[in-house]
This record gives C-alpha cells, structure tokens and sequence, in this order.
C-alpha cells in the first residue's frame, strides 16, 4: 500500500490543501476544492469511514481559524462541505461508534459530530478541559484497545509554544486520565500493529504509549507530524520551521526547533524498530520519511514544491492516483501568480493604514500629547518582526521619553533599550535626520564622543531646509569636540 491522502496546514495559496499521491510511483494530484464557497487555507485532520474520507479545513475567522468538515468520494471529488461554528482551529478526526470525533485546538474541547446523509451536522460537546482560549494545544486522537486517547501540549511557561515542555497523552474514555507525559511537542497518534504510539515533534522521537512493548526507535529527522503505520511500511510527514504562530500571527521565532533538537537522520524501519544501518537522505523542510519493515530501507520525499507544513496523512483506497506532480507543481504556481496581484494590493492597502496611523501617532508625540495609552501597541508592532521602520522609530520616540520638539530638554527614559529600534527604522529608511539626531544624542550622553560626532554629522549632511535651528546647533555642538 503506497496510496495516501495528505493534508497541508495553512497553506498558501488558498485552495491547495488536500492532495493524493503514490509514494511508490510519486504520482500526485490535488483536491478540487473550487467548488467550495469560503476560501480554505488549510486542511489538517483526515480520516477514512468505509469508502468515504472526512477532513478538517481551515477558514479565517475573526482572530481565530474556522472549520469546515467535507467529504470526499473514492474519486477524490467533494461531496458535500459543512461548516462546523463550534469548532475553532480543529485539528485530527477519529470515527468513533458512529460519530466523527474533533479537535478544537482553538478552545481546548473534543466535539462529536453526527453527520447523516440527509441533513445538516449535529455537534455536542464529547470533552474539555479548560475550556476557552488555546492554552493546551490538544492535538491528535486516536482508538486503541476499545478506548479513546488524545495527546496536547500542555501549559506553555511563556508566550511561546516552543517552551512547552509538559506535554501529556490523555485517556478521554477514563475522564481525561493522563497517561504519559513530560513530552515535547506530541502529535499524531497512530497505531502501528499492536502498538500505540505517538510522534515528538521536537526531537523527532517515537513514543509508546500503550499495547505491546516494542524495541527503541532511532528518531526521524526534521519536524514531524502526521503519520500512518500501514501495508508494512511507516510513513510520518516533516514539516517547515515556523517563525510565527499561523493560528494567532504572533511572533514564534524558534516555534519549531528542529535544526537544534533533533538528531541528524539514521532512521530506517523494522520490526524490532528503527535501524541505523541505512541513513536516510532527509532535508528541513515540507516532506515524507517512507519506511519499508521488510526491507529496513527508509527515504525521504521532499514535498516542498507543494506545501510549508504537513499535518496528516491516511491510506487511500480509492480511485489509483496517475497525476503528473509536475502539472501537480505547476497548477500551484499557476495558483501563486493568479492570487498574487491580490495579495499585494492587501499588502499595500495594510501598508498605507499603518503609515497614517504612524503619522498621526507621531504628531501627537511631536505636540507632547500623553501618550501612555499606545505604549503597549507600539511595544507589539516594534517587537513583531518584519517590523515597519515607523514603528520601529515611534517605539524608540516612546522610550526616550516625549520630546515636542519646542526646544525643551528631552527626557531620555531608556536610551539603552532605544537604540537597536533606532537603528532598526534608520535601516529601514524611515526620518534618517530625526533618527541619526536622536542617534547622536544617546552616544553623546553615553560620552562615547566618536560615535556622537559621527552621527551628528551624517544628520547634518542631510538636515532639511526646515529643521530648528536648536536641532541643528546641538548637532554642532556634538560635532565640534570630535574636531578639536
């Protein structure tokens, strides 16, 4: 068994998300999803209930991500789409006795979801757990044994996810019994012959979770998440490094650490676990580890051209794959060029608000306005890389504390802390004569006479015409003992 039906996460452009492909013949072919009124710009949890297949896709709502459940026929086609209002961020799906188990990330809930063919679906609530906000990242589900297990994050000791540290495997048939934690980063449960076990994303690990006892598994190189024990092979998808939180856009520099955590790649399956006579060939990036029990041979496919981040992966045992992956490629890019006129025309729209908030935000530092109330706005967009240069610069202005500009003493509040978002706007190009002045006032209070005089003078080499006279002879000033 080679046939598989992949789910991409957060993928650009919308509409590319689902996708069948050989892992034996690398044929592939993407989903129709036209046919869907709201733009999908993801797709993560996939299963297979008799020859119909379910998946979880992913709509932008208001500050979180939204669901839409479709399913599909064994020729890969759309059969119906439902929207599912309860479920924020959803996750994986399970069928259990007769329903469709789902994962609302986004709230730290279970749903059930009864779905027949002749009616709208009827959601209820199956578990919690601190219901509200994504505070436990719960992930993956999965039945073995006659029960029902579910694996999270747990509580994150910072911002981040990338420190989460505790994370735990949940018997939801015994209340939400914990049964294994102290993990980094669990995903995707999976069973593999007798067995339950889960993927560390972290370090790339297999982890027993319950059944019989196997041998130790050499971890999987890259990010990874998704993966299928099937047919005597053990496929399991890698993932892109993100630098911000897709469901949240908030900064996530290291959220995932693959390059630092995990080992380098030695992963090769059998039946007593993974080998390290043969390496497999892995790279970072977007792609599947394909393990053979019988053969101990393990490759890597590199899926990259056709999405950032795996999420799922089940078999397929519908209509045989025979798309060309190069037509597959360029259909996407085709999509890319189609979709990116309108992206920049956001881009510039998004950017021309921000400039004339900055504006005026820097007026009413300019009138010595009481500013206190946007300290923590601008702290977020001068924190959020790629920073804006004029938020860069107003959130310097914020820390050095009010200058009007009338010729009064400025307040320099934190000119340490100032400085980097200075030079962060002055290589951004935004103000370079109010940015080199302020520049020049630090190191002159600093006593660092060099470097003030050398700023001071770039500032003056391009002062304006209507610059105040006070601004400019305090950057001769500053000059002049560097001359002596």
């Amino acid at each position: 068994m080679t046939q598989l039906l992949l789910s991409f996460c957060y993928a650009k452009p919308s509409g590319y998300v689902l996708a069948r492909m050989d892992a034996q013949t690398n044929a592939f072919e993407w989903v129709d999803l036209r046919d869907v009124a709201l733009p999908v710009v993801g797709a993560t949890g996939l299963c297979r209930v008799g020859e119909r297949y379910y998946a979880a896709l992913q709509i932008r709502v208001p500050g979180t991500v939204g669901t839409l459940l479709a399913e599909l026929d064994r020729a890969g086609r759309v059969r119906r789409v439902a929207r599912l209002a309860e479920v924020f961020d959803a996750h994986s799906l399970l069928p259990w006795q007769g329903e469709l188990l789902i994962v609302g990330s986004g709230s730290n809930q279970v749903f059930a979801v009864d779905w027949q063919h002749d009616g709208a679906p009827r959601v209820r609530l199956f578990f919690e757990r601190e219901p509200g906000a994504d505070t436990l990242h719960m992930n993956s589900l999965q039945a073995f044994n006659g029960r029902v297990y579910l694996s999270m994050f747990g509580c994150k000791p910072g911002a981040s996810w990338r420190d989460a540290r505790d994370g735990q495997i949940l018997d939801l048939t015994a209340g939400g019994e914990v049964v294994r934690r102290g993990l980094r980063h669990p995903h995707s449960l999976f069973v593999d012959r007798a067995t339950l076990l889960c993927l560390s994303s972290c370090d790339g690990s297999l982890i027993h979770v319950a059944g019989a006892p196997r041998g130790a598994d050499r971890p999987l190189d890259g990010y990874v998440r998704g993966a299928l024990a099937a047919g005597g092979k053990l496929f399991v998808g890698t993932s892109m490094p993100r630098t911000h939180s897709k469901s949240r856009g908030v900064s996530e520099a290291a959220y995932l650490a693959t390059q630092s955590s995990a080992p380098a790649a030695h992963a090769a399956y059998g039946t007593s676990g993974m080998h390290d006579t043969l390496a497999a060939q892995t790279g970072g990036g977007c792609g599947l580890h394909v393990a053979d029990a019988a053969t101990g041979v393990s490759r890597w496919l590199d899926l990259s051209p056709f999405g950032a981040e795996l999420y799922d992966i089940v078999d397929w045992t519908g209509d045989a794959v025979r798309g060309d992956p190069t037509e597959a490629m360029a259909e996407r890019l085709r999509a890319v060029n189609v979709q990116f006129g309108a992206l920049i025309g956001a881009v510039y729209r998004m950017r021309t608000q921000h400039g004339a908030v900055a504006r005026m935000l820097r007026q009413m530092m300019d009138a010595g306005s009481d500013m206190s109330a946007a300290r923590g706005v601008l702290e977020t967009l001068a924190n959020d890389p790629p920073a804006l240069p004029e938020w860069s610069y107003l959130h310097a202005r914020m820390l050095l504390g009010n200058d009007n500009g009338n010729g009064s003493k400025e307040n320099h509040g934190d000119p340490r802390a100032a400085l980097p978002f200075l030079m962060a706007a002055l290589e951004g190009g935004y103000d370079s004569f109010d940015v080199l002045r302020h520049v020049a006032r630090i190191y002159d209070a600093a006593r660092d006479h060099r470097g003030a005089a050398g700023h001071a003078q770039r500032a003056l080499s391009i002062a304006p015409p209507d610059a105040a006279p006070h601004v400019i002879d305090e950057l001769r000033r500053i000059v002049r003992p560097a001359q002596n």
